[in-house]
């Protein structure tokens, strides 16, 4: 499974896209693709995805939009559900607050961004 973000249509918040690519002998195809960008008006970013061995899907993500501090949640599927849909999620860390600068300066990058660290 593989993940990248894309709006989910014209004026829709950055959402989650992801695809799970089989492989046949020597031939790889999408056995299944969706974008996870429910209608909330929340931005989903730096998503990272994975897949158990019977095929259920679980993504993390960042979330957050102009009312929401930004927080990580997750969204699935199991393997059972239809092709394509993303049928659960929830909030793992709800944000508390943003970072609006870096006030005294910092020499920790840490300190200076969001969640690649």
């Amino acid at each position: 499974v593989v993940r990248d973000v894309q709006r989910a249509g014209p004026g829709s918040p950055i959402g989650v896209r992801w695809f799970e690519i089989r492989r046949v002998g020597t031939k790889y195809f999408v056995h299944q693709q969706g974008t996870y960008s429910p209608n909330d008006g929340v931005y989903r970013w730096m998503g990272s995805i994975a897949q158990d061995r019977v095929g259920n899907i679980v993504m993390g993500y960042s979330a957050a939009n102009a009312t929401t501090f930004p927080g990580i949640r997750y969204a699935g599927r199991l393997a059972t559900d239809p092709l394509g849909v993303i049928t659960f999620g929830g909030t793992l860390v709800t944000g508390t607050g943003t970072q609006s600068s870096n006030n005294p300066p910092s020499s920790d990058l840490a300190a200076q961004r969001w969640g690649d660290y």
